[in-house]
């Protein structure tokens, strides 16, 4: 199964969630990171999401002529 569309890349978060996991030895809750590139990369909305729906802080800033498109 993968998911990947040009809008999401699901398996990518999921993946990133167990590396994250594994390596703050299950302590994700204090997780902060940051994605810094396209606001249209399907794996940056998916780590908002991913970060939305968990405990993690999370933030995109992409260049102004990356910007995220509105949902």
């Amino acid at each position: 199964m993968e998911g990947l569309t040009d809008s999401w890349h699901p398996t990518q978060m999921l993946s990133d969630i167990l590396t994250m996991t594994e390596h703050f030895n299950g302590q994700i809750e204090d997780i902060k990171f940051a994605f810094v590139g396209d606001g249209h990369n399907n794996v940056a909305r998916s780590l908002l999401i991913t970060g939305a729906c968990s405990a993690w802080t999370s933030a995109s800033p992409p260049p102004p002529s990356c910007s995220h498109p509105p949902t």
